[in-house]
Order: structure tokens, then C-alpha cells, then sequence
């Protein structure tokens, strides 16, 4: 009767761990076999591979821009990594390392623009009111433009 493969009580680091690989009577493959593990997991080694130095360099010069301006995204850092000096930075390589060091930007979520429920709610005077003549009703709204130099204000007044 034949066993399973998911029967083995043994995890496959734990199995790595019993080939005796200088044995004369058994050979490695045949060790494989009788601990039902793969001969590549047997061999294989895992190998941890040093940060280069650009790497290191643009993942802190990365961290320094994200604490600067947290609601950057990929595009305005690679913008800004160029400014500084990097100039061979791809987007997909920038964002990998914000992944690697779990870098997100910060941005409005939704439902911002719900009304606070503590808040006085006015209420609206022009419902059931017949409008029938000039200068009846007003309406303003107020705002402010962007320009080259700075803001100005605008407003707008309309009548009915």
C-alpha cells in the first residue's frame, strides 16, 4: 500500500537536515527517496544577496522625500530623485523599493466630503417661494483663483 505524500510528520528543512551527505552506504539521491524529498530541495542552498550600494542610495534618498512630502506617489519621486541626481530611476524600480520598504502614499480616502452629523443644518428659505420679480432672490459664491504670483479672491453675485 502506498503512502500518501502528505502523510510525513517532518517539514522539508527539517528533513534537509537529516541527509548525511559524507554517507558511503547511502547516497544522497537514495537519502531523497527514503525521506520523500526532492533532490533540488536537498541541494539547494539558499544564498542572501547584499543591497548594492546604488540601492541603498536611492532607497534612502526615497525615504527622505516620502518624509518630506508624504502624499507622494511613484511619478513625483522618480521626478524628485532626478532633481537630486539619479537619473537612470524607472518607475517600476521605484516602485519596488517603496513596496520593499512599505513606503505608501498618502492621500484623501473617500467619503470626505460627508457632512458632520454634530453640524447646524441651515435650513433652505427658497423652497416654496414663488419668484416672480428682479432683485427677489440673490445668490453669491465666493472663491479664489490660482495665479502665477499667488491667490486672488473671486466672487460672484447673481440675481434673479
Amino acid at each position: 500500500m502506498a503512502l500518501k505524500k502528505t502523510n510525513s510528520n517532518l517539514a522539508n528543512e527539517e528533513k534537509k537536515t537529516l541527509i548525511e551527505r559524507n554517507n558511503s552506504n547511502l547516497t544522497i539521491k537514495r537519502q531523497c527517496e527514503l525521506l520523500d524529498l526532492s533532490r533540488s530541495t536537498a541541494y539547494y542552498q539558499n544564498i542572501e544577496i547584499k543591497p548594492s550600494c546604488d540601492e541603498i542610495a536611492i532607497k534612502n534618498a526615497i525615504d527622505i522625500i516620502h518624509y518630506k512630502e508624504p502624499s507622494y506617489g511613484v511619478r513625483r519621486i522618480i521626478n524628485e530623485l532626478r532633481k537630486v541626481g539619479f537619473a537612470n530611476v524607472g518607475k517600476r524600480l521605484v516602485r519596488r523599493y517603496m513596496q520593499e520598504m512599505c513606503i505608501v502614499a498618502f492621500y484623501p480616502g473617500p467619503n470626505l466630503s460627508k457632512c458632520d452629523k454634530k453640524a447646524k443644518t441651515y435650513p433652505y428659505l427658497l423652497r416654496n417661494l414663488n419668484i416672480n420679480r428682479p432683485n427677489q432672490v440673490w445668490a453669491i459664491d465666493i472663491t479664489y483663483i490660482g495665479t502665477p504670483t499667488g491667490f486672488v479672491y473671486g466672487d460672484i453675485i447673481k440675481t434673479t
